[in-house]
């Protein structure tokens, strides 16, 4: 018996049913299943987490941006344009797999300087909760929760993405 959906890589139309079934654990015994498959395909733990928002640390991250393993900083984000819903998507998911993180919109990545060019006219309405949840929620392989905060600096608001940490299993995209 061979795992044959993945010996190229790809998945075909029934092997996401099957995916799909063994994630509501209605899956058949007879499958065998490639060791990274066997592992549990929903983190209760995480998926449990309180997403408590610190807003003394949003604000410090607003008030002297730095990139580490769990802050990252970005310019001015569409979430709305394709493009921008890469770039949010694949920081999410790299903060979400490397234990949880922020991410900072509306800074220069290279200066850390605010990005003057590029703001929303809406800041609250573009980086909505809902709608960044929703985008996540739409192309991660395994959901989960994150928040939105806002912090000001010189007359601007920028949004900072909070991703919890807790995560035992990783997620990719869809």
């Amino acid at each position: 018996r061979a795992w044959k959906a993945g010996e190229r890589g790809l998945l075909s139309a029934p092997s996401r049913a099957v995916w799909a079934a063994r994630a509501a654990n209605r899956f058949s015994a007879r499958v065998r299943w490639p060791i990274f498959a066997r592992r549990r395909l929903h983190d209760r733990a995480a998926s449990e987490v309180d997403m408590e928002i610190d807003q003394e640390r949003i604000q410090s991250l607003i008030d002297s941006p730095s990139e580490n393993l769990s802050v990252e900083v970005k310019n001015w984000i569409r979430p709305d344009e394709p493009h921008g819903q890469s770039k949010i998507i694949r920081a999410a998911l790299a903060l979400r797999n490397h234990d949880g993180g922020y991410l900072v919109i509306g800074f220069d990545d290279k200066t850390l300087s605010q990005d003057r060019a590029n703001i929303p006219p809406d800041v609250r309405a573009t980086y909505h909760s809902d709608a960044i949840q929703g985008l996540v929620g739409r192309f991660a392989s395994e959901p989960f929760e994150i928040g939105v905060a806002f912090g000001q600096r010189g007359g601007l608001e920028h949004p900072v993405i909070v991703i919890p940490g807790g995560v035992k299993t990783p997620v990719a995209s869809k």
